[in-house]
């Protein structure tokens, strides 16, 4: 019964222990992020932050068109990407202009 206990609790702490590591793989990554659209396609869309990380989003944002975040590309215009996390992947579920600098 005993051997029963430690094995179920060994489990159940290797079960907290994945959940806890796989909330959130991109803990350094502010969200919504800011920066200037480097590659842009239907299926994706990859931006440089100020801190000159570059970042790469599965595109599932269906609020501004390919041909207007490559207008934001060759421009240099900065855009906002609101993202969420899924499978490992980091998911664009917006992407907008940022708000004016005050």
């Amino acid at each position: 019964m005993k051997k029963w206990i430690v094995l179920l609790a060994i489990i159940i702490a290797a079960i907290a222990v994945i959940a806890f590591l796989s909330v959130r793989k991109n803990p350094n990554v502010p969200n919504p992020v800011i920066g200037v659209i480097t590659s842009a396609s239907s299926d994706s869309v990859s931006i440089r932050t100020q801190d000159n990380k570059e970042l790469s989003f599965i595109n599932n944002s269906h609020n501004m068109s390919v041909s207007h975040l490559n207008e934001h590309k060759e421009s240099g215009e900065p855009v906002k990407v609101t993202w969420h996390e899924a499978n490992g992947s980091m998911v664009a579920t917006t992407i907008e202009d940022p708000p004016a600098e005050e």
